[in-house]
Formats: C-alpha cells, sequence, structure tokens
C-alpha cells in the first residue's frame, strides 16, 4: 500500500490543518516510505510528529496529542490500545472495516480508508484533535433521532436501514426545505445532509441552521471530495463529511461516534 501524495496544505493556517499547528502527534505501523511521507505532511502543518515502530510504542504514546496507526494486524496493537485513551485515527482497508466496528464505538477513535491522500488523514487528525469528549449522563435507553436529508431515494433507503436500530431512529427528507424545517420541529441529535439537493443544498441548509444558533451536528453528504468543498462546510460549522459513493457500514460508523460525542 502506498499513500497518494498530493500537494501539502499552505499551512497551518488553512482550515482545515489550523488545529494541528504545535500538537504532537505519534505515527506508527506504516512502512518508512510512508511514514517519511506522513512526517513531512504533518510537519508542514505546523506540527511536532515522529514515527515509532509498534513494538516500541509503550509509554511513549501517551505523551502524544494523537496516534495514527495503520492497523494491519488488530493483535499488534492489543497491549498498548487496549489502555490507551487519547486521540486515535485507525488507517485500515475499506473491506476491514466491519472487522473494526467496535473501535469506532470508542469516541477517541476515528479512521481513514487506506490508501488515501495525506490531507485526508491531515483532516481526520485536525478533526479529531478538536472533539470534545462524550458526555457521561446520556440516558441509555432514548432513542438517537437522526435526520436525513437526500434526494436520491435509493441512498435514503440504505442508509435509514443502516441507522434504523434499537439506539437510533430515522427520519427522511428529499429536499433542502423540508430538512430546515424538520430540523427545526423535531430537533434531532444529528442531520445528515446531501451537499446537492432541491429547494436549499447542503450548504445552504447547513448555514441557516448555524445562524439560528441552532448547535446540532452536521454531517455532510458531498460527491466531491476536492479539499475547497470540504473546507467550505467545515467553515459553515460542519463535524463530519462522507464522500459518495459510500459503503453504509462507514456511515453507521461516523454516525455512531458523532452522536457520542456530541450528547
Amino acid at each position: 500500500m502506498h499513500l497518494v501524495t498530493v500537494d501539502p496544505p499552505e499551512g497551518p493556517a488553512q482550515l482545515p490543518f489550523a488545529m494541528l499547528a504545535g500538537c504532537r502527534i505519534v505515527v506508527t505501523g506504516f512502512k518508512p516510505e510512508e511514514a517519511a511521507e506522513l512526517l513531512q505532511a504533518f510537519q508542514s502543518a505546523g506540527a511536532s510528529c515522529r514515527t515509532v515502530t509498534p513494538v516500541f510504542l509503550g509509554a511513549s504514546v501517551y505523551s502524544c496529542d494523537l496516534l495514527v496507526a495503520w492497523l494491519g494486524s488488530l493483535e499488534e496493537y492489543d497491549t498498548v490500545l487496549e489502555s490507551y485513551t487519547g486521540r486515535l485515527i485507525a488507517a485500515l482497508s475499506p473491506e476491514s472495516l466491519v472487522g473494526y466496528l467496535p473501535w469506532m464505538r470508542q469516541s477517541a477513535v476515528d479512521f481513514v480508508h487506506y490508501p488515501c491522500t495525506e490531507n485526508e488523514i491531515l483532516a481526520r487528525a485536525a478533526m479529531a484533535l478538536r472533539r470534545r469528549q462524550p458526555h457521561p449522563d446520556r440516558n441509555p435507553r432514548e432513542k438517537l433521532r437522526i435526520l436525513l436529508a437526500d434526494d436520491d431515494r435509493a441512498t435514503t433507503a440504505l442508509l435509514k436501514v443502516a441507522i434504523d436500530s434499537d439506539r437510533m431512529t430515522c427520519r427522511c427528507v428529499d429536499n433542502g426545505l423540508d430538512a430546515l424545517e424538520t430540523a427545526r420541529a423535531w430537533a434531532p441529535d444529528l442531520t445528515i445532509l446531501d451537499v446537492r439537493m432541491p429547494g436549499l443544498d447542503g450548504y445552504q441548509v447547513l448555514a441557516a441552521l448555524r445562524r439560528e444558533a441552532r448547535r446540532t451536528p452536521v454531517l455532510l453528504l458531498t460527491g466531491c471530495d476536492q479539499e475547497s468543498e470540504i473546507i467550505k462546510g467545515f467553515k459553515l460549522g460542519a463535524v463530519e463529511y462522507v464522500v459518495k459513493p459510500f459503503d453504509p457500514v462507514e456511515v453507521l460508523a461516523r454516525v455512531k461516534r458523532i452522536v457520542a460525542e456530541t450528547a
């Protein structure tokens, strides 16, 4: 596996990488050439970064702000990660995501499908560093309400099946105007907005919610993986994004992580 090299970010002041400036990052489990590329990318964003082989992680990992680990074999990391309570970005292959879903229940964990661009890892790292810890007093019997706005019926049907469970209920709308009205009336725990839909697009709905001081976390579904589009969503107040086409398991994992952190 190899990282897909892209142009590095312009500097630590550019969203979504600003949170990385001055942070201590540990990278582990990657091939030497890949680790070197990640090291350079994090340093270009203003972070202090070092690579450590898995066998030497030990206590050194607990002094870092973020651990970025390739989970090629979960057994290699059990000793460290079972007691690791800091923030972790797990790099794994798409086909192995289902096997790693237990990790998604930990609020400190985010993940990337690997191989991926350096900027994708930096963006995930920046988001992980700005997240707060989950609220400890959430009523475990209370149903979490997820609002899904997308004009693609196949997408909404697929995601509704994935999201509906004994702890979550999903309500679907197919346009931006209905999304805004439902968000106002239903007060969901999380809103999922397709960027391109009729009435109002996802950016316009997000901007309207933020103008009304509604702090409900928003996940954007976008067909574009360009950094400028992702940065636009973050500037408007989105907390997460998923690029189409996507695996419903990935969306479900991100939804569970977001509602756990923001409940």
